[in-house]
């Protein structure tokens, strides 16, 4: 409050030394003989001074707190000599120290000496005297008042008989208390004894039942967990039996379906001696209508040849591309050809039509306008009566196969098919039956519908089907 009166607050050196001041004063007698809002006063004063820090003095600041310049002066004065003081020597102190104590205990040891020559203390009269010590202390001494060595005497019998009366009282009670307590102890003793035993009784009986229990649980358990271990030996291996005869009978159904496949091969096709094949209607000329050079022995290779071998059928080929997808379309046509010869059609009868809207490529759907055309063309030229071609899935999804199909379905819609010609496609099937040559022998005569061949399922077509496809297909 002082300093913020001054404008001082914030200054945290002032504050410090006014407070080492005003704790060193403390040493001194100022706080007995001033006021302490004077004593710190001059705290400040003597502060201010040696920080050499202006205050106010006209009118003085101190005169706010009730002092005045006189009283400042004097503590100041009083604190400023503390400081002034010489400093002691702590050998000479240690060593004066050191006397005083060693007459203490000589004092204290007189005084006991002179004690023990005083009389009796149960004494009723006594006179105390004594004598200051040393350190002016007061030392007692009890002294008797009677002279008679009888009265002492008879105050010592009486003295004795007392305490031997109190001595055996006592013993008296100590002696039925602890008796009761025996007895009580005993008693408590054989209680407890009798309670344990219960107890004990009562746990070996339940230790008994636990066991019992316990046991009849465990050869429960066991007697399940062995009839559980046996149910399930026995449905594992009833699975694995099971799962073995399974195994056993699917090798043996597909052994039994290659040997039926090899014999229907040897059959039809080796020894001829049963055939299942039926041949198309009007079969004195038959068109076999492809996409690429190379379809007709991957698709028609079968077919073909058992047409050019017979005596009366003329077979012609009617290529609708050169194959330049690769930039080999006169290698693939070179092989057209070749592959021709073997199957039997002279190279007369092959054409091969290089049309710019026709071109070799999955991506590119042909016009259906421009192949009808050209397939009419070569009907009414050649006076076909069977068309053998692909059907709506194009056996391998080729969009130049399928175009094909959409063709003839246009021709026969528009009725521009003449009506001694027939129209037969080649049934598509998944890659699996493709290419398991004999093995598809009785697939085929299970699943197809009508069977002209025996590796190639042709199928006729009609306008009923084809208006159903085309529903299918928009």
């Amino acid at each position: 409050m002082y300093l913020q009166v001054l404008g001082y607050h914030n200054h945290q050196k002032l504050m410090q030394y006014s407070w080492n001041y005003m704790n060193d004063s403390l040493r001194t007698d100022v706080f007995v003989r001033y006021q302490p809002e004077t004593v710190a006063c001059a705290c400040i004063y003597l502060t201010a001074r040696k920080l050499k820090l202006p205050l106010p003095k006209n009118p003085a600041w101190y005169t706010i707190f009730g002092a005045t310049e006189e009283e400042i002066r004097d503590i100041s004065l009083r604190i400023l000599r503390l400081y002034c003081r010489p400093k002691p020597e702590i050998e000479a102190l240690e060593k004066k120290v050191e006397d005083l104590c060693k007459k203490y205990q000589e004092a204290k040891a007189k005084a006991r000496g002179s004690g023990n020559n005083t009389p009796n203390d149960s004494s009723p009269r006594q006179k105390t005297t004594g004598a200051h010590n040393a350190w002016g202390g007061f030392i007692r001494e009890k002294r008797s008042r009677s002279g008679s060595n009888d009265r002492d005497s008879k105050n010592d019998r009486y003295a004795e008989k007392y305490d031997k009366y109190e001595k055996d009282s006592r013993y008296k009670d100590d002696r039925d208390r602890y008796s009761e307590k025996d007895r009580y102890s005993e008693k408590d003793r054989y209680s407890d004894k009798d309670r344990y035993s219960e107890k004990e009784k009562y746990s070996d009986k339940d230790r008994y039942d636990d066991k019992k229990d316990r046991k009849d649980k465990y050869d429960r358990d066991e007697k399940y967990s062995r009839e559980d271990r046996e149910k399930y030996k026995k449905s594992k291996h009833r699975e694995e039996e099971k799962s073995d005869n399974t195994a056993e009978h699917i090798i043996i159904a597909c052994i039994l379906y290659v040997l039926l496949c090899i014999l229907l091969y040897t059959v039809i096709v080796k020894w001829g001696v049963i055939s299942f094949n039926r041949d198309v209607r009007n079969f004195q000329r038959v068109l076999f209508i492809t996409a690429h050079p190379d379809d007709e022995c991957m698709f028609f290779g079968p077919t073909i040849l058992n047409y050019t071998r017979k005596k009366n059928c003329v077979v012609y080929l009617m290529c609708l591309s050169t194959g330049k997808n690769y930039g080999m379309g006169l290698t693939r046509r070179n092989e057209l050809y070749k592959s021709c010869e073997v199957l039997g059609i002279p190279s007369s009868h092959i054409m091969v039509h290089d049309h710019t809207l026709l071109p070799d490529a999955m991506d590119v759907r042909w016009p259906i306008d421009v192949v009808a055309k050209l397939i009419s063309k070569n009907i009414d030229t050649l006076g076909i009566t069977a068309l053998i071609t692909f059907d709506r899935y194009g056996v391998s999804n080729h969009c130049n196969h399928c175009c094909i199909y959409y063709g003839i379905a246009n021709l026969i819609v528009n009725g521009r098919i003449p009506k001694g010609c027939d129209v037969y496609v080649l049934e598509s099937t998944n890659v699996l039956r493709k290419y398991w040559s004999m093995l598809d022998i009785p697939l085929s005569f299970i699943l197809s519908r009508f069977r002209y061949m025996l590796m190639n399922t042709l199928q006729q077509m009609n306008l009923v089907d084809i208006e159903l496809d085309l529903e299918i297909d928009d």
